[in-house]
């Protein structure tokens, strides 16, 4: 996680330098003899930076995720261009208003356009730190339902014992997950989910009837993998995905 987070910051780093040069880039353009100059530093560069700075924005600071889009892109309703609903896709577009009987591009309303746009996205990197636990759990959180949906393929297809596999290292995984969060440390290097689900009960993590459902799971989840002298049922197998699924739905 650690590695992941610096690379993280790293390419965030990047795109607000870059978003520096951008910014560098369209001043000097309004500044220029001709502002409607063939040929565009900011234009060129401009597009892949909103794209990749909307999905950070996206999933970093959603609450202004509308604002940011609205730099880029007039939202309300429109029956011509005019300097208070002039864009950054205008700019990009080299779409020219009417004013004082020439058509000019309104530099003094794009400009500060991007300059919000640019400011919302250093504001992600203050809540990187509180936001990446977040984030890791929502792409658990996909990751869990897609192996949940290949337990219920291998179930359908009689393949019991291997469906109960992966739902006991769904379990496991986010127990470990949730003993993570709360800085609770495992001695055991591979623990079970015994080993894991007994610390979270005990700092109350977990309540006493999750803790009964959970070992009820592993149960089954060790007839599965273990007892070699009983093939586990449909109904258990069924009963365990189902227990699996509402664990890392309604558990952390």
């Amino acid at each position: 996680m650690a590695a992941r987070e610096n690379k993280f910051r790293e390419e965030l780093d990047r795109l607000i330098e870059k978003g520096e040069n951008l910014n560098q880039a369209i001043q000097s353009e309004c500044d220029s003899e001709d502002s409607s100059q063939t040929t565009s530093k900011f234009r060129d560069n401009y597009q892949q930076w909103y794209s990749l700075t909307l999905e950070i924005v996206k999933h970093i600071l959603p609450s202004r995720l509308d604002d940011f889009k609205d730099h880029y892109q007039y939202q309300g309703a429109s029956k011509g261009l005019y300097s208070d609903n002039y864009r950054i896709d205008d700019y990009c577009n080299k779409r020219k208003i009417l004013q004082k009987n020439n058509f000019i591009i309104p530099f003094e309303t794009v400009i500060p356009h991007f300059q919000q746009q640019l400011s919302i996205l250093k504001a992600t990197k203050e809540m990187l730190s509180s936001t990446l636990l977040d984030l890791k759990a929502l792409v658990q959180a996909d990751l869990f339902d897609s192996e949940i949906d290949i337990a219920k393929e291998l179930a359908k297809k009689g393949f019991f014992r291997a469906a109960g596999a992966i739902c006991g290292v769904i379990i496991e995984k986010h127990l470990l997950t949730l003993c993570q969060n709360h800085n609770i440390e495992i001695g055991k290097k591979h623990p079970t989910i015994n080993d894991l689900c007994e610390p979270l009960k005990k700092e109350e993590i977990i309540s006493q009837p999750d803790w009964r459902s959970i070992q009820f799971y592993a149960d089954i989840r060790n007839l599965c993998c273990h007892n070699k002298e009983q093939e586990p049922t449909k109904e258990q197998v069924n009963d365990l995905i189902y227990g699996t699924d509402k664990i890392i739905k309604t558990i952390s």
